[in-house]
């Protein structure tokens, strides 16, 4: 087989791959497949089908956590006849498929890429709720990856453009405008995504000649314009921000965002501490998440041993952003509230989970990892997922239908 024709060989196996992860994801998590259908999934699907500004602003009419999901929902509720379920069904997978698909352009391995799609369309543990309605983790990956991947555009852009004329400020512009939007929009789902403001100013910091191009351009009349408009932008944003924020019902239960004292951050420190040696000790009751964070466990350890040994290893500006979002992330939902009342939940960690393993694959996607390995690290992510899949979903639907089953069948013996 010639060059050309391996090459499509390989593109029709990575689609092909990838659209059957989907698949079986859609399958047994979409909302209207999902056996453990909730009430938080139902008022999302409710919201979609009457949804009303400004009384919406808001998930459930609190003051946190934006409705974007039943937002876009109920527009294409209005154009398509179509239940308000399998809507909403089909807008949380295509967020899920456009993180995907912006986070996958940062890869080069196919394998790799499989990789993260097996991360986000059939996660692991609690990192579950990223698939499930009702939980902000789906429309946060849908709005910062937007986000990352227009601000990674406007830095390519501005260090391809050494000449900034009146096309240059256009695209410009309009790359600030959309990666600012897409910020907002998503502080509005989740105030988390505020961290993610690191990312272009470590853009900065870190690379000499793109501070060097800025400060260049500050001679630029076009230049001067547009970070003029930029700072219209910042403030119409906070103003806009206020109003909408202005909309939502204040909650008591929520408003105390960290933990402010010696005793509850003990607390929390325990909590972790004790659920860290039931999984790595096999105490928990879920062994097979426990194989998983050692998996985990160890391909981080590959990792930083080849960082360590290999000096062939680059530390691209997106991986040294990334790990400091990563840290920063892990440090905040350490000392949350949310975290103390339920008692170190994993869930709570689902953006860092998608965010460390991506870091983990950009490693693996450099030189130095074989073939064989990558293939050997998709395959065992698009495994745990398959396998949590069946354990957590296929098995206990089937139970659920026996159990209605035989509850029918009692039924009728007793009529």
């Amino acid at each position: 087989m010639n060059e050309t024709g391996q090459k499509k060989k390989n593109k029709f196996l990575y689609i092909g791959t990838v659209c059957a992860i989907i698949l079986f994801s859609f399958l047994y998590y979409a909302p209207c497949n999902f056996w453990d259908y909730s009430s938080d999934q139902a008022i999302h699907v409710l919201m979609a089908k009457t949804f009303q500004l400004p009384r919406d602003f808001y998930y459930w009419g609190q003051n946190r956590l934006g409705s974007l999901l039943p937002m876009v929902a109920s527009l294409f509720g209005r154009v398509f006849p179509v239940h308000t379920l399998y809507i909403c069904s089909f807008v949380q997978y295509a967020f899920l498929f456009t993180g995907f698909y912006l986070i996958s352009t940062q890869l080069k391995s196919p394998l790799l890429k499989i990789a993260i799609c097996a991360v986000i369309f059939m996660p692991v543990n609690e990192y579950i709720y990223l698939v499930e309605l009702g939980h902000p983790y789906s429309s946060q990956l849908f709005a910062g990856s937007i986000f990352i991947y227009m601000c990674s555009a406007l830095r390519k852009y501005l260090l391809a453009n050494r000449q900034f004329g009146l096309k240059q400020l256009l695209i410009s512009v309009l790359l600030s405008f959309g990666s600012s939007f897409f910020f907002l929009v998503g502080i509005w789902v989740s105030e988390f995504n505020a961290v993610l403001v690191l990312i272009p100013m470590i853009f900065i910091l870190k690379e000499k000649e793109l501070r060097t191009i800025i400060l260049e351009r500050f001679r630029n009349i076009y230049f001067i314009i547009f970070e003029l408009l930029l700072l219209v932008l910042f403030i119409s944003t906070l103003h806009f921000y206020k109003l909408i924020k202005a909309n939502g019902l204040e909650d008591e239960a929520y408003n105390k965002v960290f933990l402010d004292n010696a005793q509850d951050i003990g607390k929390n420190v325990d909590f972790f501490l004790a659920r860290l040696k039931a999984s790595l000790l096999f105490t928990d009751p879920h062994p097979f998440e426990n194989f998983f964070n050692w998996y985990l466990i160890i391909f981080s350890g590959i990792i930083f041993v080849i960082l360590k040994t290999n000096k062939r290893v680059q530390k691209s500006t997106l991986i040294y952003s990334l790990l400091v979002v990563c840290t920063v992330s892990t440090i905040m939902l350490f000392c949350s509230i949310w975290n103390l009342r339920s008692d170190f939940r994993p869930r709570y960690f689902t953006p860092v989970y998608i965010i460390f393993c991506f870091i983990l694959l950009l490693f693996a996607d450099q030189a130095y990892f074989k073939k064989y390995a990558k293939f050997v690290v998709s395959l065992l992510f698009v495994f745990f997922g398959v396998v949590y899949c069946y354990s957590s979903s296929i098995s206990k639907k089937f139970l659920a239908h026996l159990n209605c089953m035989v509850n029918i069948k009692n039924y009728q013996e007793e009529q």
